[in-house]
């Protein structure tokens, strides 16, 4: 019995120190995490487009199908360190946006503008999409 509360007590202690040290590099690794939203509306008429001008996420406005859309983000090294930029997609766009560049460093002070763009597929639904991107700026 003592020998099954000593190894439930190693145990608990382990996955403690695991979770310590995870938290730990975490907060040292990750500068910061901005989440921008992302969204498209499909529409079934060609040659009909609509502009989505808002900064506060990546929005493609009203696109058609077969067609494409692009927004672009400045990314601003505000740190004195260079960091990784780390861009991860989520949600129903993650598999149609194409991120250019994506896993870079950046300089002290240094900019960069990331562009997004969305290639509509000729097979897809008309409605509206979403999803959203963890811009990581991280420790080099």
């Amino acid at each position: 019995m003592k020998e099954k509360n000593l190894l439930l007590i190693l145990i608990i202690i382990v996955l403690f120190m695991i979770g310590l040290t995870s938290v730990i590099y975490s907060s040292y690794k990750i500068f910061d995490i901005y989440t921008l939203p992302m969204d498209v509306t499909i529409n079934n008429k060609t040659h009909i487009i609509g502009f989505n001008a808002d900064t506060d996420g990546i929005h493609f406005g009203v696109l058609s199908k077969s067609s494409t859309g692009k927004r672009v983000v400045h990314i601003n090294n505000t740190y004195d360190t260079e960091v990784i930029v780390v861009i991860k997609k989520y949600g129903e766009l993650k598999d149609l946006v194409l991120i250019t560049p994506n896993n870079f460093i950046l300089q002290p002070n240094e900019k960069k503008d990331v562009e997004f763009s969305i290639q509509v597929p000729e097979n897809m639904s008309v409605g509206n999409y979403t999803g959203f991107v963890k811009v990581n700026i991280l420790r080099r």
